[in-house]
């Protein structure tokens, strides 16, 4: 490369590492750094170099190939194109992130945007943590001391954090690891006395649990461990947080409420969408409506449903609703792939990527994670950082793709 060229591949590296700090704060940042990352990194030149170690990458083909299934979905189906167009959008960071992967060849620039997002996450959890102090102080909900994203982002984000950090406190000495110890706390208290993003509880559990499953090599200590880890600290929360108590008491209270057949609650709203969204897909269970199809589709529902929604906030019935069982297959064939090609990844990076996959499969239950900007960002970025660092094969000459 020539020396411009060597300048626009640096600046598409440092805008690739700077989308770990614009993650968690800013969703158009993130989407202009994504684009210029992308952008910068194809001006570089050396394009089939590029091509070559994407196309040897079976994780960013996967990645191809779902987002090829939302352009051919524009094809079929009665969706007006202007729903087709915006759901195509919506769901193009899958195409942008496997332009990310050759960004994050080179081991020193994973290494930098892992630390650029922890210490962003960090200097958030402080930030959230004083604003929480005046609030009581003030006597204000310390459930609005959350900063920069809604309560479900913000407690994925907060989870998966917590995750990092376990991983940073078992790997330091004993004089540094006391350090971490209280940030660990402190970020325990932030999860589960200031946010009251019941994702981010579920997601902090499974987290809580795979980390100590991974250190023990998934042995029956380590189940053990991850047992009675998760039992003491939701126990702990649900015995001293009033925040975390009256969240377990509106499930509670949203359960029966269900069961008296009134869906105006969080957990009676998100049933219904489940249950109106069975329909739609049984209509063409193969190969779904197409792109963009469940909105219009939901919204021509007879009886009419109650309330209005533009996404089941169920992910793998969105995808089911729009591309049927070859969607969902293809889905969950593409997090099983991640799952086990994960063990392929140096250091504690397949780790790391198995924290990611996790995190999605579990919150995409009950939130079209994919979808939503900050948490679908999220999972494509990481994986293509993580997934940057698996050993170069040319696959498709195995006998098996997997």
């Amino acid at each position: 490369m020539n020396k411009f060229q060597t300048k626009l591949a640096l600046a598409g590296n440092i805008s690739a590492v700077a989308i770990a700090c614009a993650l968690p704060i800013s969703t158009t940042a993130t989407d202009i750094l994504f684009a210029l990352a992308v952008l910068f990194n194809l001006a570089a030149g050396n394009l089939k170099e590029k091509f070559n170690f994407i196309v040897q990458n079976r994780i960013a083909v996967l990645f191809l190939a779902f987002f090829a299934l939302f352009v051919i979905g524009m094809f079929y189906g009665n969706t007006p194109s202007k729903d087709a167009w915006f759901m195509l959008g919506k769901y193009d960071k899958l195409l942008l992130g496997i332009l990310l992967f050759p960004l994050f060849a080179e081991e020193k620039w994973r290494k930098l945007a892992l630390q650029v997002f922890f210490y962003t996450m960090l200097a958030i959890l402080s930030l959230s943590c004083l604003k929480a102090a005046y609030y009581a102080y003030l006597g204000l909900p310390l459930a609005d001391a959350i900063l920069f994203k809604k309560h479900i982002a913000y407690s994925i984000f907060m989870a998966f954090f917590f995750y990092l950090l376990l991983l940073k406190t078992f790997a330091e000495k004993r004089p540094q690891r006391w350090l971490w110890i209280a940030i660990l706390v402190l970020t325990f208290i932030n999860i589960f006395f200031i946010n009251d993003g019941r994702t981010g509880y579920f997601i902090f559990a499974c987290l809580t649990a795979i980390f100590f499953l991974q250190k023990t090599n998934w042995s029956w200590k380590g189940w053990l461990m991850a047992i009675a880890s998760v039992i003491f600290l939701l126990g702990l929360a649900a015995g001293a947080s009033h925040t975390f108590q009256s969240r377990l008491n509106e499930v509670s209270s949203d359960v029966k409420s269900y069961q008296n057949k009134n869906e105006d609650t969080s957990f009676g709203a998100r049933m219904a969408f489940v249950k109106n969204t069975i329909p739609i897909i049984k209509q063409h269970i193969i190969f779904g409506g197409g792109t963009g199809s469940f909105q219009p589709e939901y919204a021509n529902l007879k009886p009419r449903p109650a309330s209005f929604t533009r996404n089941p906030h169920n992910e793998y019935l969105h995808v089911m609703a729009q591309f049927g069982i070859i969607g969902l297959l293809l889905l969950l064939f593409i997090f099983y792939s991640q799952l086990r090609l994960s063990r392929y990844l140096p250091n504690q990076l397949g780790w790391i990527a198995q924290a990611v996959i996790i995190t999605v499969m579990i919150g995409s239950l009950v939130n079209s994670l994919l979808l939503d900007s900050a948490e679908g960002h999220f999972y494509v970025y990481f994986i293509a950082l993580t997934f940057a660092a698996l050993p170069q094969e040319c696959w498709w000459k195995k006998r098996y793709f997997i």
